[in-house]
């Protein structure tokens, strides 16, 4: 409790002095002085304080104190406190102050190579999963038990690693589950895993579980829920209901510390596997492994080091942490003995070794530490976004000793991970991690810090939530008193990519903000907003703003006045025009993001802002030349600087003036001309930026040569690793790129006036672009002629990805390239041969040196192309398209997935694949090839796509013989193609495939009367004109299996096969443009039949549809229904089910009553999209209140829409295309003010 009060009362009194120094001078220019002023004659400057403002009125804190009085205050405060530490005894640690006060050092040891002591482990976890044994074969739940600290993640971490090398599972999945079990996020999280991108369903729990079981239906998986709390039956049921979809043979690994919990979810007895601590040998070679080995060579500090390792208790994680502490020690004896008699190990709420590590860090290392408790657990961040928020809280201010604080920072964040208090996240991308019992450190030693939404302190500095989750929790109204709230930070769920799609309504926003007043970092990152309160302009403490990926269109002139600001982020605020005129007051501004906007112009001034070390964008407007000279402030930019608009310079000696050769730390630089003048060429030779560039990039360039400074006669860019040359339609000719020593990247695009790649292209080196990986050509009209250098040169002997794309008259390509793996040639229409130049031509003895694995071939639209090299024969994806002139292909023994299309004078190179290996094929050829070809011999092909080209005028039939292991095959063809019974006989037979396509099959007027395979799950009808009916049994053989059938253009189809009454697992059911159907088969019974598991339907185009199917109200399932364009479709009262949740009602005349009668009693629906009701002229009464999203488009005869909002208490998004429907006026006051609501005008 003291420590608390002590904590509260030493930031009131820095939010004291911070307003103080920002209202009295109005800049911290002289912040530093003043400071200093305070801490030397504290009684000095309170009377000067006295004399100089007791008349200037209250101070900005709300309390509305005088100044005086509120000084006064805090000094009594902390005269109390003092008071009290006496009275408890308390004293200094004198032990620990010489850590307190130490430096990080800046050069941190790399990460240590961890002992391999759960191998045992690891190896049984991996035997349960690999064995096909037990009556849980069908999924199998593995528990790994243990606790915190023990090891659980990291070992279900290498079993999911090394799961790789087992082909069986097709889909993988990890999700933490954490203590509070959310099956809504948990399925999320595991869908956005599997599928690397967002699930388009948002938070609704019923579409997200039918979704995650769709997707794992009749696939083998692999699911990791690490960190599993809940025992309760009920919350395992929810998860387990999707994985029972799978596959036989998958399999889900659970992590948890609970036992009940592990006799919960397992499937079989004796599957739980409980992690047991570490032996005593095992601990010691873990702490050697992380502490200094050689150190044990030092009897004492073994010693020290066995009764440390013994303390730990067997807990890995522990013993990395103060193994990482006493490394740093080095071998001073009396450190390690410290650490060992520390009374520290007796705390039993957190782990002893990691509070140990804690209390050992240096002071602005820990305060930096603790403000990482603001994160949920678990979450992910980048080391630039961590940096920017404790530079924004001004934890760095005291601990830079005149460093930049970015790069104290950065060393205080290389300092915890070394010491593992930042891991990095599994995902394998640039995000770390905390772990969660560093997490429970980190919130214990900031206790009181951070706010707690459900049990609000109004203390408290800093609030966080989840975006898009948790906005609902604001309404507590003790939140709006947070008066002393530093950091407002929403929270993105990991996985997610803001979209702009988050709402914050406009009351709830100005009031929050405005008892903010002396917050420090504010990010409103994502949400739809067009402009700022003006509350925020009285922010003045304010340093860290974050509005990017918002909808705002201006920034408020009072922003200009917050003279602490220092980080201000504006990326892909498309709707931002200008900056305030006065924006360069902003003096003290170090990083100003404005990527992705569409600014016109900047402001002029912005060369005051001399501090500034990132400037992303800069927008040279009309008649702004003489801005250039304002770079010459501008030491400090560094990372990267894009100008645009370089055509308005109208002298070259404004960019001299700007001195860009003095910007050493400037690192990447764009230079961007948005028109063609006649300055261009002085332009850039002025530019002559610093040496120590490392990536340049010109667009829209408008000169006939490069200039010398980027490399003339001697080059000056030795350290250059990446250069662009694009739209530069005059440039004639290039440089000697290839004396770049260290250039890895080139990219030269849309250079219409270049001819040709010759000797001075390669320069004089002996091993010209010695260093280059990736080489991208593209939209080089004029390019004729590419030559490799004489002399027996080595060139581009790293090179490994080469795209070369619209060269329309390059007729040669040398090929020479030993390092290649991925190679692109597309629609270059005169090139007829790659020639194979040096070492790799044929009959040269070093000709195997270039065949080495590729991983990738690609060459498309190039019709006088000839012949493909034999350098290729080891390519694991090869495809060939459009190359009509093609004789012959490499023998393809290794490839993996070939695509092969029009490519008419090539005999099929399948002969030459192994049988065994090759497992996707893409053929577009004739039916006769096909048969020759044997496709049938492929055991490993698990995908095939036969197109039978338009121009193939011999009738015939499909082999009837297909790959044994085939599951996805799909047949496009023009041609009279028979699809017999035979061959549907066999794909009866085939026990294997899952998904049938047939696609364009224009002749085909009906199948024969046969039946599927019992194992189909995906079937597609697609713009196949002449089919006019569907036998009854083609459905019936897959009626236990078929979850999703689409039927598309078949204009004759008069009706459905009554078999579709028998697909009791259909799922989903996608029905367009077939405008002869009129109904739909009609359930009857109450037994099994299409409507009883369907949720997705979709109705399209038919024109001729009359009516739902009788018994469609039972379709209880359903959670989504399209209908759009079906002009004769009536919908009685009691054919809707009442439990469906999106609905999508578009051009179908007749439905008007359905809208006025039927859907006020749909009172389960969230989402409702109207489009195309001319004779509607009121929705009043239409709609339920459970609507949260709502489109109202082409009613041109409604009034308006303002008066049904009041009721629509759920409702977060509406879109109109008629901005009269809505009048705020007369609505907005009615509405909850805590409503989300965001308003769009398609």
């Amino acid at each position: 409790m003291w420590f608390q009060q002590a904590r509260y009362a030493i930031y009131d009194a820095e939010d004291f002095r911070d307003k103080l120094l920002t209202n009295a001078f109005g800049s911290s220019k002289v912040r530093t002085n003043i400071t200093n002023t305070i801490e030397t004659n504290k009684y000095s400057t309170k009377r000067k304080i006295k004399n100089k403002m007791e008349n200037t009125g209250r101070a900005i804190h709300p309390y509305k104190e005088t100044i005086e009085e509120e000084l006064l205050k805090i000094t009594n405060a902390l005269k109390d406190i003092a008071a009290q530490k006496d009275n408890l005894g308390l004293k200094n640690k004198s032990e620990l102050t010489s850590y307190r006060e130490g430096r990080v050092s800046s050069c941190l040891a790399s990460e240590i190579s961890t002992f391999d002591n759960r191998s045992m482990d690891k190896d049984l976890i991996i035997g349960r999963l690999s064995s096909r044994e037990g009556s849980d074969d069908a999924l199998r739940v593995i528990p790994i038990v243990g606790m915190g600290g023990i090891g659980k993640t990291t070992l279900a971490s290498m079993v999911f690693n090394e799961s790789k090398n087992l082909p069986d599972f097709k889909l993988k999945g990890w999700v933490h589950v954490s203590d509070e079990f959310d099956a809504t996020r948990v399925i999320k999280s595991l869908l956005e895993f599997m599928t690397g991108q967002k699930s388009a369903v948002d938070n609704n729990f019923a579409l997200l579980q039918r979704e995650l079981r769709d997707k794992l239906q009749g696939n083998r998986f692999l699911i990791v829920l690490d960190d599993f709390w809940s025992s309760g039956l009920e919350d395992w049921d929810v998860l387990k209901e999707c994985f029972s979809a799978g596959d036989v043979g998958s399999r889900v690994i659970v992590t948890t510390r609970i036992w009940e919990v592990a006799r919960t979810v397992t499937t079989s007895r004796g599957l739980s596997h409980e992690l047991e601590k570490l032996s005593r040998d095992e601990s010691w070679k873990y702490f050697e492994a992380n502490a200094e080995k050689d150190s044990m060579n030092n009897s004492t500090l073994r010693d020290i080091g066995m009764q440390v390792v013994s303390r730990c208790d067997g807990l890995p994680f522990a013993i990395k942490i103060i193994g990482r502490l006493l490394r740093s020690k080095g071998d001073d004896v009396s450190e390690w003995r410290r650490i060992l008699k520390n009374e520290i190990w007796r705390n039993e709420k957190v782990i002893p070794s990691l509070r140990l590590s804690y209390y050992h860090l240096p002071e602005g290392v820990k305060n930096c530490f603790a403000y990482c408790s603001i994160f949920r657990k678990h979450y992910t961040f980048s080391i630039e976004e961590m940096i920017m928020l404790w530079v924004g809280e001004g934890l760095m201010d005291k601990f830079c000793n005149g460093n930049p604080p970015e790069d104290e920072a950065r060393t205080y964040f290389a300092h915890l991970h070394s010491a593992c208090f930042f891991q990095e996240s599994s995902d394998g991308g640039s995000e770390f991690v905390m772990h969660s019992l560093i997490h429970d450190l980190a919130s214990s030693v900031a206790s009181g810090l951070c706010l707690d939404l459900h049990n609000v302190n109004v203390q408290s500095r800093r609030l966080s939530y989840i975006q898009g989750k948790d906005e609902h929790l604001l309404k507590n109204t003790s939140v709006t008193k947070l008066h002393h709230l530093r950091t407002f930070l929403p929270l993105r769920e990991n996985y997610f990519v803001f979209q702009g799609r988050f709402y914050f309504e406009s009351k709830l926003f100005g009031e929050l903000l405005s008892n903010f007043k002396l917050l420090r970092v504010l990010t409103l990152k994502g949400y739809r907003i067009s402009k700022l309160p003006k509350s925020v302009g009285g922010m003045k403490l304010l340093r860290y703003l974050d509005l990017s990926n918002t909808y705002i269109v201006h920034l408020p002139h009072n922003l200009c006045g917050l003279y602490n600001l220092r980080i201000l982020l504006l990326s892909d605020c498309w709707n931002l025009r200008r900056l305030p005129s006065k924006i360069c007051n902003l003096v003290n501004m170090r990083h100003l993001y404005i990527d992705g906007t569409n600014l016109e112009e900047m402001p002029d001034g912005i060369g005051k802002m001399t501090n500034i070390q990132t400037l992303s964008n800069y927008v040279l407007g009309r008649g702004k030349s003489k801005q250039m000279r304002e770079f010459k402030e501008l030491l400090n930019l560094q990372g990267k600087l894009h100008i645009s608009g370089l055509n308005n310079v109208k002298d070259a000696n404004d960019v001299v003036i700007a001195g860009f050769k003095q910007k050493e730390i400037l690192e990447e630089l764009v230079l961007e001309w948005e028109a063609t003048s006649e300055q261009d060429e002085q332009v850039l030779d002025a530019i002559e930026a610093h040496k120590n560039l490392k990536s340049l990039t010109i667009k829209g360039y408008g000169g006939k040569r490069l200039s010398d400074w980027i490399l003339g006669a001697s080059p000056s860019f030795t350290d250059l690793t990446s250069l662009g040359l694009t739209g530069c339609y005059y440039l004639g000719s290039l440089p000697s790129l290839g004396n770049l020593p260290f250039l890895k990247n080139l990219k030269v695009e849309g250079l219409n006036s270049l001819e040709s790649f010759g000797e001075e292209f390669y320069g004089d080196s002996h091993t010209p672009f010695q260093a280059l990986e990736e080489l991208h050509i593209d939209g080089m009209d004029a390019l004729k002629t590419w030559c490799f250098p004489g002399g027996g040169r080595v060139v581009f002997k790293m090179l490994k990805d080469l795209q070369i794309q619209s060269c329309r008259q390059l007729t040669k390509i040398p090929y020479c390239f030993p390092s290649l793996t991925r190679l692109l040639i597309e629609s270059c229409d005169n090139l007829i041969k790659l020639e194979m130049r040096g070492e790799a031509e044929e009959g040269s003895s070093s000709i195997t040196a270039y065949r080495h694995p590729f991983q990738s071939v690609r060459i498309i639209r190039c019709p006088m192309l000839e012949e493909i090299p034999n350098s290729f024969t080891n390519s694991d994806s090869f495809e060939i398209e459009l190359c009509e002139k093609l004789v012959t292909i490499p023998r393809l023994q290794h490839v993996r997935k070939l695509t092969l299309k029009d490519c008419y004078g090539v005999p099929l190179p399948v002969q030459a694949c192994r049988d065994e290996v090759m497992e996707e094929l893409t053929i577009k050829t004739s039916l006769s090839d096909i048969h020759r070809a044997k496709i049938h011999r492929f055991t490993s092909l698990k995908s095939m796509e036969l197109i039978i080209p338009r121009i193939c005028s011999e009738d015939g039939e499909l082999m009837t013989q297909l790959p044994p292991n085939l599951s996805d095959f799909t047949i496009r063809c023009n041609t009279s193609l028979h699809v017999n019974t035979e061959i549907l006989t066999e794909l009866r037979n085939h026990n294997c495939l899952t998904k049938l396509g047939f696609y364009e099959c224009g002749a085909l007027e009906s199948f024969p009367d046969a039946e599927l395979p019992s194992t189909l799950k995906s079937l597609t009808l697609a713009h196949c004109s002449p089919i006019i009916s569907i036998p009854d049994r083609f459905l019936s053989g897959c009626s236990k299996s078929l979850k999703e059938l689409w039927i598309d253009n078949c204009p004759n189809l008069a009706c459905l096969a009554p078999s579709l009454l028998t697909l009791e697992s259909l799922q989903r059911l996608d029905i367009q443009k077939c405008c002869s159907i009129r109904q739909l088969p009609s359930t009857t019974t109450s037994g099994p039949n299409y409507l009883k598991n369907l949720s997705y339907l979709r109705i399209s185009d038919c024109r001729a549809l009359e009516c739902l199917p009788v018994g469609f109200h039972k379709a209880t399932t359903l959670h989504t229904l399209h209908i759009e364009h079906c002009p004769s479709l009536c919908v009685t009262k009691d054919g809707i089910p009442t439990t469906l949740i999106h609905l999508h009602i578009t051009q179908c005349g007749k439905m008007k009553p359905f809208i006025q009668k039927v859907l006020p009693t749909l009172t389960s629906l969230t989402l409702l999209h109207l489009q195309g009701f001319p004779d509607i002229i009121s929705l009043d009464h239409c709609l339920p209140d459970s609507i949260q999203s709502l489109t109202v488009r082409e009613f041109p005869n409604l009034k308006s829409i303002s008066g049904l909002l009041p009721n629509l208490k759920h409702l977060t998004r509406l879109e109109v295309d008629d901005r009269h429907l809505v009048d705020k006026t007369k609505w907005s006051k009615k509405l909850n003010p805590l409503s989300w609501l965001s308003i769009l005008q398609a």
